[in-house]
């Protein structure tokens, strides 16, 4: 599943720099609806934020990064 409704498209940037400041690598995005991958060593899959095609003014991001995206929300 994924969560809807958590990272608003206008905190992408502030997003991106949060994670690099917190030793998270920006990778190339694959396929048209990723907008962000990013890999942490000792994680074995990505964090990937996704966008879909009638979503106004939010990303969606996959259950397993949900509490990735809610740190940066809490501290971002």
């Amino acid at each position: 599943m994924s969560q809807r409704c958590l990272l608003h498209k206008n905190k992408l940037e502030k997003f991106k720099q949060w994670l690099i400041n917190n030793g998270w690598e920006i990778k190339d995005t694959k396929g048209f609806y990723e907008v962000l991958r990013a890999t942490k060593e000792g994680r074995k899959t990505p964090l990937i934020v996704y966008t879909k095609a009638n979503a106004k003014e939010y990303y969606s991001v996959m259950d397993k990064d949900y509490v990735v995206v809610k740190q940066f929300i809490r501290k971002g």
